[in-house]
């Protein structure tokens, strides 16, 4: 068992976190991988699939889900000015939040790239695994970071 972290040693680390949070927010703004892009493909693949009236329905769905997940930055930026402000727990719902969506959305365009490939359509499975980009890939890993570093006080 660890010895606790003197309240200095901690606050340092938790502004650090702040900080790599708040690095990892504009990355995956500026990335566009907040799954918003995953969750409208995937709402007209399904529309395409289902068609008509259900489709259709189908599709407004995955659109409200699409305009949340473009809140996956902005939440992670929130979360790190809270890890600054030493309020921890709120700082790790916001980022897990904001990375979930990211996470969810990543998952979606695999899916939906592997699902393109299987139909023959290389240009789509090309378009699609370059929706995911270096730079959001890195602004996830480094919101998990600064999640798993910021702790609370003893």
């Amino acid at each position: 068992m660890s010895a606790p972290m003197n309240a200095e040693k901690r606050q340092k680390r938790n502004k650090m976190a702040g900080y790599i949070a708040i690095i990892s927010g504009i990355l995956l703004l500026v990335s566009g991988v907040t799954g918003a892009e995953a969750w409208s493909a995937l709402g007209e693949t399904i529309e395409d699939i289902v068609g008509g009236d259900m489709g259709s329905n189908i599709k407004i769905v995955f659109m409200v889900l699409s305009v949340i997940a473009l809140l996956g930055g902005i939440l992670v930026l929130l979360g790190g000015i809270l890890f600054i402000k030493e309020k921890i727990t709120g700082g790790k719902v916001a980022i897990a939040i904001g990375v979930g969506m990211g996470l969810i959305g990543l998952i979606i365009i695999l899916g939906l790239a592997a699902w393109t490939l299987s139909k023959g359509d290389v240009d789509g499975f090309i378009a699609r695994i370059s929706l995911l980009g270096s730079t959001g890939g890195i602004g996830i890993l480094l919101s998990i970071i600064a999640r798993l570093m910021a702790t609370k006080p003893e």
